[in-house]
Parts: C-alpha cells; sequence; structure tokens
C-alpha cells in the first residue's frame, strides 16, 4: 500500500518545477528583490521574448517570494513595483448579525 502525506502548495509547486523554471523564478525574484518602495523596475524583452512571458514570470516570481507587484506594459517594456500597503486604521468588516 502506497504511504500518503500530506505537503503546503508552496512545497509541491518548488519540488514539481522543472529546473529551467526554478533559475527563472529565481532570476526575477532577485530583480524583485531590489525593488525598494520608493522604487520601480523596467525589464526589455530580449531576442524571441514577449512582454507577456516577463509579466508572466515577473507574477510567478512575486508570489513564490510573497511580495505584492504592480506590473505595467508600456510599448515594448515592462515596468513593475511593489505595490503599496494601506495605512492607518483596517476598514470595518460587517460581523455575524450585522
Amino acid at each position: 500500500m502506497p504511504r500518503f502525506d500530506t505537503v503546503s502548495m508552496d512545497e509541491a509547486r518548488a519540488r514539481t518545477a522543472s529546473p529551467e523554471q526554478t533559475g527563472l523564478v529565481a532570476e526575477y525574484r532577485a530583480y524583485i528583490e531590489q525593488l525598494t518602495p520608493r522604487t520601480a523596475g523596467k525589464l526589455q524583452p530580449s531576442e524571441g521574448e514577449n512582454t507577456r512571458a516577463l509579466r508572466r514570470r515577473l507574477g510567478a516570481a512575486a508570489k513564490a517570494g510573497g511580495k505584492d507587484l504592480v506590473v505595467k506594459t508600456v510599448g515594448g517594456d515592462v515596468y513593475f513595483w511593489l505595490k503599496a500597503r494601506r495605512r492607518g486604521r483596517p476598514r470595518k468588516v460587517a460581523g455575524p448579525g450585522s
């Protein structure tokens, strides 16, 4: 009989990703880690790449790193920055019985 274990989704994704995907995510995470709240990044696709691929890789890297990104495409360039966190008191949420 096979042995069954549960694992987190992050672990499952990390262990089943191809080496190429793992390398790309690491590369794009490095770009994201260089950002500060007052800076943005800009990527230009190389020969044979398109902006859609860059956006997808940025999204995967941000998700893997637990970061929220804003990603915009202008012409052939992809701009990205950290999503600003809200300041102040959190909004009231209607609870049970409201």
